[in-house]
This record gives structure tokens, C-alpha cells and sequence, in this order.
């Protein structure tokens, strides 16, 4: 071929017009030029890399496995040894890069994709003729290989793991690996949903116990009481309570026609159709929005403001654009472009007499405002229009400054109405800016003087600061009274003390829902909502982060008795679910949300769960005994 040009450039041109690299190989074998190819490094090693990097943007092409094309490569080991050849795993039978990684190629080349969903080893499983030795015992691809294996080719072709020690290994390690995650699913209903098609794979496939029978056993062992008890110790919503919110809600959320909460410190409102309630601790003011007013899909904030209410909405009809009325006369008035993202509207504040929404003043039945912007301090207060502000308006003075001003004054501890010391340590020492949407700040009122949420004085703070520490270390870092949160798994979230405990991470409701999500501070895993005795989601999983300042313990001794319950306890209440009534303290809503953690737990697919018989069913166990 080296006296052939047009022959050599013929053969590297033709690797598109094949459908799969094994007819590619038939090919140039009917051509009598295999031979000549494969016993010529010179050659040979050029031609491969071709076909390699068409292999890596080709899906498929290289998924059959070559016997040939495998021999090739084995005997041009010593001239392959040491090249930089790039590949990528989940485009290629794994017999190709168990066979480079043997003859010495750069380890670092070989990589695998976790965004592809292909399973990797399933051509493998079909056919193949190494065993996988060199490929497995690379830590990295391993471990690769490892986090994306679904056990669902396992089924009917254990064998084939079985027939050489590194995929019987391979297997056992995956296998201990499970064992170690199905530990980390005790106590969170999320997690075991995740995991749950896994393991009905593992418990359905009994070969898998020939490989690590141990491991089998630990991973498909499900104590009811350890679950009910690692529940209990990490929580549930209703601990909590606000009673005004919870009986006036009650019948506003969880109906067919849909209700919608939204916030503006300190009220929480609900508007299902043309009723609109305003909570704000013990006090409750309802609200009828007139039939003149515009079609309504979605009402977010409501600010009540003397005797008028002004309403921040988005529009049922197209464009679905986001205005603001007075319920008075219901003249509606389009809102800024960008402004809706300008959130911290639902921390108005009172500058003297004045009220203020953002850094705009207010004025009952007005129209001659701007209900928008994004505010921080307790005076001076800062002020931004929306999101992607570059200056921000200082109050009351109506000075403006840079953001990059404002940032470095406030990592220096220098930024007067905002001297958070703990806040300026983080935002100094991280290098990642004060996220200010996603912060707040507020003077405690009566109702919320008490907040969950921490309380400094009358003062009422959350700093966030979300961003890359580097190119690849995500970081949200979390600032209160309550003291300063790290995470690197969950964004934007706030901290609320854990009844009898320390903490739990709250987020606000994802764009698809309108549930507030709760976690596990310590794991950062999600917790699952708190349910009735109907198993419906409670009215307190709806509330808005605005209102949870608002919100008590329920029950002292009862938060106290569920961050100490052992599994013998939890034990004694699944053989006599009538004593969780007792174990509440005779609270109701508590003992509906212990039998709601129960049922869950009823309905994982290996749990082993006998509920005793009862000739009548009290409310509390409804959703248990269904």
C-alpha cells in the first residue's frame, strides 16, 4: 500500500460507506489488503486511529465485536504502546478498549460518557472474546462503569459475568456498592423510589446470590421498624404548625379547582377562583375578586395595604402577560419586562410611614407606581430593579451604586444596614457573590417574631451564595441567625430549625409543582412530605418560604420522642397502630402523618409488614388500613 497512494487513501475514505466495523473488516479482507494491512504497523496504526475517531461521533459502528479486528490490534501491541488514541467507551464494543488498554495505549484517553444512556454491555453480554481483564482493572473506568450499570441485562445472562474471574469481580463489587447505597436509602421515600426498579431487578435474578451472597442479602434486607424508625428521627413538616393557615387552608387547597399560594411578608395568601385569603398569624382577611376583573391564571403576591389589596397575577389569555391590579378597581397595569423574576417582592417593607414594594413606594388605590424590585437591608435598604440589575438604588437617600460596589463593600463587613459579619466572612473568603434574589431581609413583626427560620434581635436574614469554587465544585452556602450552611447537591436553599434537633434544608417548589421540598441537613436527601389521614399532602406542605416564619413546634415533647424513637419503639407501634395515637400525645395531625410514613413504608416491594386487624378503624389510620 505504501506504493499505492490512491489504494491507502481509498481504503481510510471508505470507513463512512459501511454500516458496522466488522462488514468494514469483511471488506478489505474480500480485497485481499487484510493481511498487508494488519502486518504493517506503519500502516496499520494510522488506519486504526481513523477508524477510531469515525467510531467516536458514529453511534454503533463499532458495537460488533471483530475477532480479526481484535488479533490486529494485539499484534501491533508494541507499536500502539504509549499513543495518545481517544476513545470513547459508550460508542464501542467494550472488547476494543479492553484490547488498546492490553497493548499499552494511554490509559487517560479511554473515557467514558455518563450523559449517553446506551447500556455499554450489552454487546458485550451477546457476544464477545475478551474478558474484560485490562478494562476492569483501570479504577477510573471501573468506577465508571460501575455508577452506570443496570442490572436489567443481568437478567437470564449471569452467565456470562460468571465465566471469567474480573467480570465475576466486576459484578461482586457492584453488588457491594449496592449494599453500601440501599444503607443510605433508610428513612428517605425519594431515595427508595430511585433505587426501587434496581432492586426488584436484584431480588428477581437468584443467580446473582452465586456472586456475593452476602451482599444480596444485605441489600434486599428491609426492617420496617429500622425505616419507620430512621423516619421519625429525621422528621416530618408537621411538626409544625400554624393554625389559622392550616383550618382556613384547608378547605381552599387540595379541592379540583386549583388553588395557588403565594406570599408577601408577613401575609400568605390562597386564591382558589374568586376568593382570596390573606393569613398573617392568628388573623385571616377574605377577599372577593370582582367579576371585572381580568382573567386570571396564576395570582402570586398579595399586599394588603390599608383597606385596598394589590394583586401581582398572570394573565389567562395570550400573550399570558404578568400585570398588577387593585382589587378596588381592577385596572390592570403591565408589569415591567424582567421585573417578575425580581422575587424579594415578597419581603415589602415600611420605610417610616411609607410602604414599599422593591425600592418603590405604595400608595393605597394608586396607580401612579411600580410594584417591583429586588430589596436588602435594614436601613439603608438596596435596592435592585430586577435579577440582572448592574446598579442598585440605596433608600431613602436615592443614591446609586454599582453591584460590584456593593459586593465589595459587603465582603468587607463595610456596608452600612447590612453589617452580617458571618455573611461577609462567607462572601470574603469564597470569592462567589451574595446571591440577591435569593436572599431577604426583614424587621420581625408580633407574628413572626418567633420564626424557625432564626431570629437575630428583631432582625430576620438569609444571605445566599451559589456558584463555582472552581471549574467543577458547586457550592450554595447559606447564611441566618441560625448560623452558616454548606451544600454542594441542593441550590438556593434556606434553614429552619429542626424541632428538638438542629436543622432542616428547605427549597422552594420545583416549576412543575407547588409543594415546598424538605431535607436532611446532615445527608442533604430529600424528606418526604407530610400526609393526612386521608393521604393527601397536608396544607403546610404548600405554604411559601415568606411563611415560614410563621410557623410553631406542634408539639415539644412529641418532636422529642421522634428524634430519639429506636427501632424497638417503632417496632411497638406497627404491632399496635392504635398507640400512635399515644406516642402523638393525642395530636391528631401528628399521629395521621406517623400512620402516612407507615403506609409509605408498607408499599416498598420487599418490606415484610403484617398490620394487626382492628374491628374499627379510627380516623387517624384511615389512609393505613385502606
Amino acid at each position: 500500500m505504501k506504493t499505492e497512494p490512491r489504494l491507502h487513501e481509498a481504503l481510510h475514505a471508505t470507513i463512512t460507506t459501511y454500516g458496522d466495523v466488522s462488514e468494514y473488516v469483511t471488506a478489505i479482507e474480500s480485497l485481499g489488503l487484510w493481511e498487508r494491512l494488519t502486518t504493517d504497523p506503519e500502516e496499520f496504526v494510522p488506519w486504526l486511529h481513523a477508524a477510531i475517531n469515525y467510531g467516536n461521533s458514529t453511534q454503533e459502528f463499532f458495537y460488533p465485536t471483530s475477532a480479526k479486528l481484535l488479533d490486529a490490534i494485539e499484534y501491533n501491541a508494541n507499536a500502539l504502546a504509549g499513543r495518545a488514541i481517544r476513545l470513547r467507551i459508550n460508542f464501542f464494543h467494550l472488547d476494543y478498549p479492553d484490547a488498546l488498554l492490553a497493548a499499552g495505549v494511554q490509559q487517560s484517553q479511554i473515557r467514558f460518557d455518563p450523559s449517553w444512556l446506551h447500556p455499554v454491555f450489552d454487546g458485550w453480554i451477546a457476544q464477545h472474546h475478551r474478558d474484560l481483564g485490562c478494562l476492569l482493572s483501570n479504577e477510573r473506568i471501573r468506577e465508571e462503569l460501575s455508577r452506570n450499570f443496570r442490572f436489567d441485562l443481568v437478567i437470564g445472562n449471569v452467565d456470562a459475568f460468571l465465566g471469567a474471574t474480573p467480570t465475576r469481580e466486576f459484578l461482586s463489587s457492584i453488588l457491594e456498592w449496592w449494599r453500601d447505597r440501599r444503607r443510605e436509602l433508610t428513612g428517605f421515600l425519594g431515595e427508595w423510589a430511585a433505587a426501587e426498579s434496581t432492586l426488584k431487578l436484584i431480588a428477581a435474578e437468584p443467580r446473582l446470590r452465586e456472586i456475593n451472597p452476602q451482599a444480596v442479602v444485605e441489600i434486599l434486607h428491609c426492617d420496617a421498624a429500622e425505616e419507620l424508625a430512621a423516619r421519625l428521627r429525621l422528621g416530618t413538616l408537621v411538626e409544625f404548625t400554624w393554625p389559622a393557615f392550616e383550618q382556613g387552608a384547608v378547605s381552599l387547597i387540595g379541592t379540583n379547582e386549583t388553588a395557588q399560594v403565594g406570599e408577601a411578608f408577613p401575609y400568605v395568601s390562597v386564591r382558589k377562583g374568586k376568593k382570596l385569603v390573606l393569613f398573617d398569624g392568628e388573623t385571616t382577611r377574605s377577599f372577593l375578586i370582582p367579576d371585572t376583573a381580568p382573567p386570571i391564571a396564576v395570582v402570586w403576591p398579595a399586599f394588603p395595604i390599608d383597606d385596598d389589596v394589590l394583586i401581582i397575577y398572570e394573565n389567562a389569555e395570550p400573550p399570558y402577560d404578568y400585570e398588577w391590579m387593585w382589587l378596588s378597581d381592577c385596572q390592570p397595569h403591565l408589569m415591567p419586562d424582567g421585573s417578575f423574576d425580581a422575587v424579594s417582592f415578597n419581603y415589602p417593607q415600611k420605610i417610616g410611614d411609607q410602604y414599599f414594594i422593591g425600592g418603590n413606594p405604595v400608595s393605597a388605590s394608586s396607580h401612579e407606581i411600580s410594584p417591583v424590585g429586588i430589596r436588602l437591608g435594614f436601613g439603608p435598604t438596596y435596592v435592585a430593579d430586577a435579577v440582572d440589575s448592574e446598579n442598585l438604588t440605596v433608600l431613602p437617600c436615592g443614591e446609586c451604586i454599582p453591584v460590584e460596589e456593593f459586593d465589595r463593600h459587603f465582603a468587607a463587613g463595610t456596608l452600612d444596614g447590612l453589617d452580617i459579619p458571618e455573611a461577609a466572612a462567607v462572601a470574603a473568603e469564597s470569592g462567589v457573590p451574595l446571591s440577591f434574589s435569593k436572599s431577604f431581609t426583614a424587621t420581625a413583626s408580633d407574628s413572626t417574631a418567633h420564626s424557625p427560620c432564626g431570629v437575630d434581635g428583631n432582625r430576620l436574614y438569609g444571605f445566599s451564595f451559589s456558584g463555582y469554587l472552581d471549574d467543577v465544585t458547586f457550592q450554595t452556602c447559606y447564611v441566618s441567625p441560625l448560623g452558616t450552611f454548606y451544600s454542594h447537591k441542593i441550590p438556593d436553599f434556606f434553614a429552619v430549625e429542626k424541632p428538638a434537633s438542629t436543622i432542616w434544608y428547605v427549597c422552594e417548589p420545583e416549576f412543575y409543582d407547588d409543594t415546598i421540598r424538605l431535607y436532611d441537613a446532615a445527608t442533604e436527601n430529600h424528606i418526604a412530605p407530610s400526609l393526612t389521614h386521608t393521604g393527601d399532602l397536608h396544607v403546610l406542605n404548600y405554604l411559601r418560604p415568606a411563611g415560614f416564619h410563621q410557623l410553631r413546634v406542634r408539639n415539644k415533647k412529641v418532636s422529642a420522642k421522634m428524634r430519639a424513637c429506636t427501632t424497638e419503639q417503632a417496632r411497638a407501634l406497627i404491632d399496635n397502630p392504635l398507640s400512635i395515637l399515644d406516642f402523638a400525645e393525642g395530636d391528631e395531625t401528628l399521629a395521621a402523618a406517623i400512620a402516612g410514613i407507615l403506609a409509605e413504608i408498607r408499599q416498598l416491594s420487599h418490606v415484610d409488614m403484617d398490620l394487626p386487624p382492628l374491628t374499627s378503624v379510627p380516623k387517624f389510620l384511615t389512609y393505613l388500613y385502606e
